[in-house]
């Protein structure tokens, strides 16, 4: 493999949220990246990825500069620095991730960050990309499509994932009333069969161009409707079993 390597496909990273708890002595944690420990000191901070579970030590100043304050010991990634990479499915059998634990092709994504200026490849397990990593153009979108193809199906609580919705800027999209009006039109009114309803609802709210029309919406509900009868391009093309 080349010292260099470049994908076709753009994705940029999600804000993602974290739980940061200040010590008051110095601890140590499992490296979730490899073997042995990882040392925390008095004042620094015990994070949980909220999105994955890893933990890890955070000094304030590594805080304060990644992270802005949500609610108690809850961060989230600041925005203001977006972070964009390419990636495309592993070539080989397996690919390395970072930290040099190996991945396959069918857990992992090969990726690069595209300000790396090694250009050097790593795997990203892919159920973590699919919730950290959003496309940003047609190519990206098809490898979401083959990645989703490899993994294990995965029952989604259609509720949580509508409480989980975000917009660009990392704020909830929809409100309990939204919520509410959706789950209530799982009938099969407004010309959206039933069985197929919910994923219908679920790969417009996939799509970051589909989420930025809705919350222009005052009934954002009403947006979502919408959306699943007349989708944009750019989700039939990601979803042409649906659509």
């Amino acid at each position: 493999m080349s010292d260099s390597v470049t994908f076709g496909a753009r994705f940029q990273k999600l804000p993602g949220q974290i739980k940061a708890v200040k010590m008051d002595k110095s601890f140590e944690v499992d490296n979730p990246w490899g073997e042995g420990k990882l040392q925390g000191q008095a004042g620094d901070s015990l994070v949980t990825n909220l999105l994955n579970g890893e933990q890890y030590p955070i000094g304030p100043k590594a805080l304060a500069d990644k992270y802005e304050p949500v609610e108690g010991d809850v961060f989230q990634t600041r925005m203001d620095k977006p972070v964009y990479i390419e990636a495309d499915l592993p070539k080989g059998d397996s690919i390395e991730s970072r930290e040099g634990s190996e991945k396959t092709n069918v857990n992992g994504i090969q990726a690069m960050e595209a300000i790396d200026a090694e250009g050097k490849p790593y795997a990203i397990p892919g159920d973590y990309f699919l919730k950290a990593y959003a496309p940003i153009d047609a190519a990206g979108r098809k490898i979401v499509e083959a990645l989703k193809a490899l993994l294990p199906k995965e029952k989604v609580d259609i509720v949580e994932y509508l409480k989980g919705v975000k917009d660009a800027k990392g704020k909830v999209l929809l409100d309990s009333d939204d919520i509410k009006s959706i789950l209530k039109n799982r009938n099969g009114l407004g010309g959206i069969p039933i069985d197929k309803y919910e994923e219908k609802i679920m790969a417009v709210l996939d799509n970051p161009e589909e989420v930025e029309d809705i919350s222009q919406w005052k009934s954002r509900a009403a947006g979502i409707w919408r959306a699943a009868q007349d989708p944009l391009n750019s989700t039939v093309e990601a979803n042409p079993d649906l659509f």
